[in-house]
Parts: C-alpha cells; structure tokens; sequence
C-alpha cells in the first residue's frame, strides 16, 4: 500500500525556501552550473525569455545507463553552447552512481581554450574549474532539488496541502497566490488550478473555480500584452534566485513555447487533448462539473473515462496518440472524479476500485523498473525519489517506470520545450506526487 507520509517526505526534501517565500522543485537532479566571467551563470535548462534570452544555452544530453546488480550509474554530458555561432563551448561528462554506494563522477570532454578558468558549481557549492573539477561523494538517498519550479501545476497545486493539516506548505501556496496576480496582472488574485475541484470532498473552499479553459494556463497567456511566464522570470529575479550558484527558476512548458511561437499555446494544447479523445481532458472536465454539483455532466465525463479504462490504465481514444507507458497524473484524476461520484451513489465501485488498485501500486521505493522503450527492461535505483509517484509507468516486471510520449502531441509540442535540466532517468515528479496523494487520500476517506 502507498504510504502518504513518505510521499509528503519526498515533497518536504524537494521543498526551497527564501525568507518567507517558498516552491517545491519539480523532481530530484543534479543541478550543475557554470560561471563565467563577464557572462554570468550558465543554467542547464534555463531559457530566459526575449529580449533577455542568454547568450549561452545548456542542456544535458543522456548517453545511457549501466544498471548494475545493486548499483545504477547514470551517463549524460552538460553542452554550453554559443547561440551566436552555434559552437559548443564547454563539455562535460557525468556518471552519477546509485545504490549500494553514491558518487558523482565529473570529467571535461571538451572545453574551449578560452573557457577554462569558467567556475562550476554542484547544488551551490564550488567544485573548481571546468579544466579540473573536485570529485563528489553523496550520501545514500540524498536529493537535491531541481532548479526548476513549476509555479502553476506544482506550486499552486500544494496549496491543496494545507487543508490536511499541512501548515509548512503555507508559505508556498501564499507566493504562488502572489504571482499568479501578478502573471494575470491582477485578472485573477487567488487560485487558478486545473486540478483544484479535486480538493472539493476533502474541504477546499475552491477560490476559483472555473470551465476548462485557455485561463487555467495563465503562465502562458498574455495579460495586458505581457506573456505570464515573463512576469514570472521578473519576479524571479527581482529576488534573486535565478542568478547565483544554485538558480531557482520558473519553468518554461511546452505551452509557453507554443504561445511564444503562435500567440496561443493554451489552445494549441486543449485542442490536441480533444482531438486525442485524451483522458486527462475528460477528468479535467468532470472535476469540475462536480465542483459544481453538476452531477450528471461529471457522471458523463467518467462514463467517457471509463470506456478508456483498459484494466491497466488509460488509453486515449485516438490511437495516434498513445505512448508506450500509461499516464499516472490521467489516472490519479480520473479515481479522484470515480470516487466524489461513487460516494454519492451516481456510480458503482467497481471500476473505481480497480483504478485505485493500480495506482497504489505506483509509488517508486527508491529501486524499481525501468524501460526506456517499452521492451528492454532495467531495474534501477533512484533512492532520491523515494516515495514519488511513478510520472508514467506499463507492466514491465510489475508496474514500472516507462515513459508515456503520446505521439500526435509530443510530436507537435516537442519543437517549442525547453531542454532538459537533468540527464538521467526521471520516474517521478511533484506534480505527479501531489496528485496521487490527493486522490488516494479522497479514496481512503470515502470508500467503505
């Protein structure tokens, strides 16, 4: 059985505070930075946003993984590159090993003569220049948190925490109350979250509450001529987080390099979710029906999921868009929206039960499996991700880690997303987390 408490443990060590402010990063990293004099930091992931794009850009490449018998070592390079001329600059290998024992192992590759006096930093402190860094030693199960907070469907979607008691995630749901007023430039002043009607049973007061619509992506609307997210860098650096040895910085989703390409990457989204016949659209459409106590409506959103309710997980209608891994965020929405209808008798158990007998089943316990591909099968150890929830996951030994990649959507989204922060493998987030806690703590109080 999933155990809530070390779910909220997984969220606490995840959780970065400044003064009285606070977030929850969006998974477990390595999060190694650059600094180089008269340029600045360089951030793996962090775009900024015109006309204060960064001269550099930094990713990280995966290369692969060993999976050992009680060790996993994880193999990816950070690349800066020189937007300007294309070139890479600085190279540099990583191995993070898990497991029995914990090491990370830092090497430069390549590093351009002009580049080597740039300084590096691993979660704020100085290993030393890029030519010849220090060698780090983890200790077991020790998480560092991203860099990366996801202000709208991370941040805001804790403030559910504080109606069970939580009071410590106070402190994230006023600030992220403070930026959406200021994203929206001042449009909304309370909580606008896709998934807030899940908290209506559990004691919510449901401060906003409305349709699905482009709104609930305020991050990446513009407001008054202004894109959301740029308004949220701004207040990012005005307390300057983004730039120092360990940055903190808002995400920037597909969605918002779809508006940054189109005008409109809310629409763009909520319309590839309908023409997927995509579960996820339909749990956020009864959600809210039942936020409302529009119970037949909410009733006709979940007889729609339950039709794609294979016995697993959900499937999209349009086969076009279906991955090899089965969304856990789908189906923590979808058992939420099964039990506020079953409770009050508008459904029978039975399929709700059986949703709710995979999803207690998804929570990594710092080793499990992975597959890549769907086929070929690793067991790994992530014991930084303990008590997460699984992002995506198929019947690979179990229930494991496989990505979901719905096809029609990655491949149109998948010009406009930013590069990955992290090179290794990912099976569990906090916003996948927070939702599965959600829905199995609305399970548990009401199914007799």
């Amino acid at each position: 059985m999933a155990d809530l408490n070390l779910a909220l443990d997984y969220l606490n060590r995840l959780k970065r505070k400044f003064g009285i402010r606070a977030v929850i990063s969006e998974y477990p990293s390595i999060p190694i930075v650059f600094y180089c004099l008269n340029i600045g930091y360089l951030i793996p992931g962090y775009t900024g946003f015109a006309p204060d794009t960064p001269p550099f850009f930094v990713d990280a490449e995966s290369i692969g993984i060993d999976a050992g018998s009680n060790i996993t070592t994880y193999k990816y390079r950070l690349r800066v590159q020189n937007v300007v001329t294309g070139a890479y600059v600085i190279q540099i290998y990583v191995e993070e090993t898990r497991g029995a024992y914990d090491y990370l192992f830092i090497k430069p590759e390549n590093v351009d003569p002009n580049y080597t006096n740039c300084d590096m930093y691993f979660a704020g402190q100085y290993l030393g220049k890029v030519s010849a860094p220090t060698a780090i030693s983890l200790a077991p199960g020790d998480t560092f948190p991203s860099m990366r907070t996801a202000v709208r469907h991370v941040d805001e979607l804790s403030g559910l925490m504080k109606y069970w008691g939580y009071t410590d995630y106070q402190d994230v749901y006023i600030w992220a109350k403070e930026l959406i007023a200021a994203a929206t430039r001042g449009y909304y002043s309370g909580v606008l979250d896709i998934y807030g009607p899940i908290g209506k049973d559990l004691g919510s007061s449901g401060e906003i509450v409305i349709q699905v619509s482009e709104d609930h992506f305020w991050d990446a609307k513009y407001w008054n001529g202004i894109l959301g997210h740029q308004t949220l860098l701004e207040m990012f650096k005005t307390y300057n987080l983004i730039e120092n040895p360990y940055p903190l910085y808002p995400y920037k989703s597909k969605i918002v390099g779809a508006t940054e390409r189109t005008g409109n990457g809310p629409w763009w989204f909520l319309t590839l979710l309908s023409q997927c016949g995509d579960p996820l659209l339909d749990a956020w459409w009864g959600l809210y029906y039942a936020a409302i106590d529009d119970w037949a409506n909410a009733k006709s959103k979940w007889d729609a999921l339950a039709s794609k309710w294979d016995g697993v997980g959900l499937q999209p209608s349009n086969s076009a868009c279906r991955g090899s891994g089965y969304s856990t965020i789908r189906l923590a929405a979808a058992l939420a929206l099964g039990t506020m209808l079953a409770k009050r008798g508008y459904i029978p158990w039975t399929t709700v039960d059986s949703m709710y007998g995979v999803l207690d089943q998804l929570q990594w316990q710092g080793s499990g499996y992975y597959s890549p591909d769907g086929s070929t099968v690793y067991t790994i150890y992530k014991p930084d991700h303990r008590g997460g929830f699984i992002v995506s996951y198929n019947k690979v030994g179990s229930y494991g880690f496989v990505p979901f990649r719905p096809s029609l959507i990655e491949d149109i989204l998948k010009e406009w997303s930013s590069p990955p922060e992290y090179g290794g493998v990912l099976p569990t987030n906090s916003e996948t987390t927070i939702t599965s806690m959600i829905a199995l703590r609305l399970y548990r109080s009401f199914r007799s």
